[in-house]
């Protein structure tokens, strides 16, 4: 207790430091500061939202892969940043498998209806399941 009394002592210090008055806003030409406690863990990683290809949608692109990880002996979680739902959406998920890579594009595609579209990349995640066990295969993303 006693150290967040302190801390918030020192937070209100910093705050009003170099004020004639309190009350006093900072004009516009003024610098501010704000002094932040540091974490004290590791920050989480964000959650992907999990999400299937879907019917429908048009001009399929390539998209980028933020991660691939294996979930079992013959599937995989390929993570990427896409747009909102109802704009955007999986269109399919293209595997090519060879004796040596499993090369995995993920192509995402525009809903046709969608007219009003916020620019806003979240995290998604698709299941891909292999033909083969993965083994030793390199993993690919084949937007890349």
């Amino acid at each position: 207790m006693r150290s967040i009394t302190a801390i918030i002592a020192a937070f209100l210090l910093v705050g009003c430091a170099g004020r004639g008055d309190p009350g006093a806003q900072p004009g516009p030409d003024e610098p501010t500061s704000t002094v932040l406690p540091s974490p004290t863990g590791p920050i989480p990683e964000p959650s992907p939202s999990m999400v299937r290809p879907r019917d429908g949608l048009v001009e399929p692109r390539p998209v980028a892969l933020e991660g691939i990880e294996p979930l079992g002996p013959d599937r995989l979680l390929a993570t990427f940043y896409g747009g909102v739902e109802e704009c955007y959406g999986v269109a399919r998920v293209d595997v090519e498998e060879t004796s040596d890579a499993v090369t995995v594009t993920v192509y995402e595609g525009r809903v046709p209806e969608a007219e009003v579209c916020i620019d806003i990349a979240l995290l998604k995640g698709v299941v891909v399941t292999l033909d083969a066990p993965i083994g030793d295969r390199q993993v690919v993303d084949g937007a890349a």
